[in-house]
């Protein structure tokens, strides 16, 4: 989602103040976060966005005495893209006149303790493909503020990111913990559950079952222990129904030392 200029803001581009961006000196373009000091959410609204940006330009524009907001274009939590400053001007951002020079600048809407989202880095990559390398094919590099400048923008979450590589076209979206946990249980399950023969009463003999009778066989020759006779003896070892899991590993554990000893 691409929003122009004046949807965030009703005060017209400066272009007699700002530099024209030179095509043949641009090498890529530096990542920044607002630095806010308080985390700005998980999830944006338009309107959020839309003045947290007017804050920022009023801030650079009237305090810093700056020409405009200082950035390039802006990346909130949820996607959008803003138009700031427009990547055919010189960014004010990135630490001094030679660095501006070199590189682009877009600030992603992040305060203190606020991770990059999946679909802000994909609203990135898009606007880079799309928009800045077509304009600028050979400026193919994407650093954090702090390549060029003293500073920790912009953060590590979002450092760590550019670092990995994904921002840049050939990367991927790294996935969480949990993400990563959710694949590895649906695909253990998905091969368990691989149909291998049938048993006797015509039901599916699963991938599952054959590695739990190898690791019952296994067990078996390791320690001379008969696992169904095992089974067996510990059954009757406890009372009928119910049974909380304290008792039966205690059954368990019992019937295993005695027959390892034996």
């Amino acid at each position: 989602m691409y929003y122009e200029r004046s949807v965030w803001t009703s005060a017209p581009r400066p272009v007699d103040r700002l530099v024209p961006l030179d095509e043949a000196s641009v090498r890529g373009v530096a990542v920044h976060f607002t630095g806010s000091s308080s985390p700005l959410g998980p999830t944006a609204s338009l309107q959020g966005s839309a003045h947290r940006l007017e804050e920022v330009r009023t801030f650079h524009a009237q305090v810093r005495g700056w020409s405009d907001i200082a950035y390039q274009c802006a990346v909130d939590v949820d996607g959008r893209v803003f138009d700031c400053r427009g990547i055919g001007y010189r960014p004010a951002a990135n630490g001094n006149a030679r660095v501006n020079e070199q590189y682009g600048a877009v600030t992603w809407l992040l305060g203190a303790g606020d991770q990059p989202t999946t679909t802000m880095v994909e609203a990135f990559r898009d606007w880079r493909r799309t928009r800045w390398l077509a304009r600028y094919p050979h400026a193919t590099g994407v650093v954090g503020h702090r390549d060029l400048y003293p500073t920790e923008c912009p953060g590590e979450p979002t450092y760590a990111l550019i670092r990995s590589g994904v921002l840049t076209a050939g990367g991927t979206v790294p996935l969480t913990d949990a993400e990563i946990d959710a694949i590895a249980t649906r695909t253990r399950d998905k091969i368990l559950g691989v149909t291998y023969g049938q048993q006797e009463d015509g039901r599916p003999f699963t991938l599952g079952m054959l590695w739990g009778e190898v690791r019952v066989h296994a067990m078996k020759a390791a320690t001379g222990i008969d696992l169904d006779a095992l089974a067996s003896a510990i059954v009757a070892k406890l009372p009928a129904g119910a049974v909380d899991p304290q008792r039966l590993a205690a059954a368990v554990a019992d019937e295993l030392a005695m027959r390892l000893n034996a």
